[in-house]
């Protein structure tokens, strides 16, 4: 017969907010319960009392796992590295998409300093680039379908050991540190030792220092 314990564990396992709340001891354990209370309820097809939730989820959040691989994965982050005046645009998949992507890379083949990346979907393909690329691309890429178009960008760059890749979570662990700043990721660019962050301008500044202040 499945338990009070079972149902609260079972909730805040699915809600990364909520255990990661619990971690901290940062959520009011009576109001957690009695906004849990109608899910339980319906669960076991009775009526439970609050306090009885209550001691579940103080149990629960004893059993929840350490944050080992966080700090482990933190501990090993590289350098960051921000990029300014960054735009997002993204076009219609078409048959004419990729000659197009060809030109402009071969236009700035020859730039270090310059930053375009392409992203592609089944149905759409993103454009993130320096905002000086604009006109160029505008040219370029005139016979194609623009679905969505993004200015004042910037982006933070995260290296890290080979071995982070085989982690399960590691995204998580990184973005969630932004989500609970409230900073909104446009784009999450990765390769196989390197995340990249695309954020608003104004949120650049904050998204740094999260993450560098969680670097140890």
């Amino acid at each position: 017969m499945i338990t009070i314990s079972q149902i609260v564990y079972s909730i805040i396992e699915n809600k990364p907010f909520l255990e990661e709340g619990l971690k901290k001891g940062i959520i009011n354990l009576s109001a957690l319960a009695r906004f849990i209370k109608p899910d339980i309820e319906k669960k076991l097809q009775k009526k439970v009392k609050t306090g009885a939730i209550i001691v579940a989820l103080d149990r629960t959040a004893q059993k929840l796992p350490k944050n080992i691989a966080e700090n482990n994965l933190l501990d090993n982050i590289g350098d960051l590295t921000v990029r300014s005046k960054l735009m997002e645009i993204t076009f219609e998949n078409s048959p004419t998409l990729f000659e197009a992507q060809k030109k402009i890379y071969n236009n700035i083949s020859r730039s270090k300093d310059l930053f375009c990346t392409f992203s592609q979907g089944v149905r759409e393909t993103t454009l993130i680039m320096n905002n000086s690329l604009k006109n160029e691309v505008s040219e370029i890429f005139s016979g194609e379908k623009i679905i969505s178009q993004y200015d004042g960008l910037s982006s933070v760059s995260i290296t890290y050991p080979a071995w982070v890749v085989a982690t399960p979570g590691v995204y998580y662990l990184i973005l969630k540190l932004l989500s609970w700043n409230g900073i909104n990721v446009y784009e999450v660019i990765s390769t196989h030792t390197e995340l990249t962050i695309i954020v608003s301008e104004k949120d650049v500044e904050k998204t740094f220092s999260v993450l560098n202040t969680s670097i140890k």
